[in-house]
């Protein structure tokens, strides 16, 4: 399922418009946000759909699923981007960043993607996402490494997500040289 994703994916990198610059002046310090005293920090999704499970719940639009996902305490909202495969979008996420901004709720929003490229890391800004996913098993070391920096550039922190030791370990071993933003 993963190959068909980025098979996807990079046929749509091809068709992706630059995005207009973001019009918020600062992005909110989502790992910040996950270290607050607190028992649990909890991650929220919004995703309409799954591969394996077929159509989600719909009951609530994504902004209003953001606002109550913040209302109950989450740390941080999660919005799936991707459109074929899981029924997201980077409207999905502009609308959940206006709807915390507009109830000012101070909730960061991670862009749940899969980032290829660093046009998916402006977009994501563009679209209000205060940090965005960088997943190991589909970039080389190199290109990780990168990522991670151009994803601070543009002011977001990347989340990266790693499902083995030894994706672990590359992901440690590229921690060294990735700036970190001012805080």
């Amino acid at each position: 399922m993963l190959e068909s994703i980025l098979e996807n994916k990079r046929a749509e990198l091809g068709r992706l418009q630059p995005a207009p610059a973001s019009s918020r002046a600062a992005t909110i310090d989502a790992s910040k946000a996950l270290r607050l005293p607190r028992q649990l920090a909890l991650i929220a999704e919004i995703k309409k759909r799954s591969p394996s499970a077929g159509e989600l719940s719909t009951l609530l639009s994504p902004a209003e699923r953001a606002l109550a996902y913040a209302r109950s305490g989450a740390s941080m909202v999660s919005v799936l981007c991707d459109s074929r495969f899981f029924g997201g979008s980077w409207g999905d996420l502009s609308a959940v960043r206006r709807a915390l901004d507009e109830a000012a709720l101070s909730v960061p929003v991670l862009a749940k993607e899969f980032v290829l490229e660093e046009i998916q890391l402006d977009m994501a800004r563009a679209h209000g996402a205060d940090t965005v996913l960088l997943i190991v098993r589909i970039v080389v070391a190199e290109r990780l490494a990168g990522l991670v920096s151009a994803a601070r550039d543009r002011g977001l922190e990347p989340l990266v997500e790693v499902t083995s030791e030894a994706e672990l370990d590359l992901a440690l071993s590229r921690r060294r040289p990735f700036p970190r933003r001012g805080r």
